[in-house]
């Protein structure tokens, strides 16, 4: 059934979240058990809406290629995709917060937007 669920949703299967203590929204924490190279982060987790990238989530992660973020995302902690793998990032044009210190040291790094 998961197998199944991820191709319907097209997202990455395994990655790690930290829910708020108030239990209100999700933030992404890392890799956890997934094993894509192409990251696509769902909008919720679990009914609750993920609404940031955890400090150093992503950091020194050499087996990532590319991520997708959702529509929604308030906040990408320092270096959570720094030194990473990651060549492409594709976000909501509205994510202002994507040029920060989240992907400092991407070599050979391009961005693109959702229209």
């Amino acid at each position: 059934v998961r197998i199944d669920e991820k191709k319907a949703n097209k997202y990455t299967y395994g990655l790690s979240y930290e829910l708020s203590a108030d239990g209100t929204y999700y933030s992404l924490t890392g890799i956890g058990e997934a094993t894509e190279k192409d990251i696509v982060v769902p909008s919720f987790y679990e009914g609750v809406p993920i609404t940031g990238v955890k400090k150093n989530a992503f950091q020194n992660n050499k087996t990532i290629n590319s991520v997708v973020l959702p529509e929604g995302l308030t906040h990408i902690g320092d270096y959570a995709f720094s030194y990473s793998g990651i060549t492409k990032n594709r976000a909501s044009k509205h994510a202002y917060l994507y040029r920060s210190v989240g992907f400092y040291e991407l070599h050979r790094f391009e961005d693109y937007f959702n229209t």
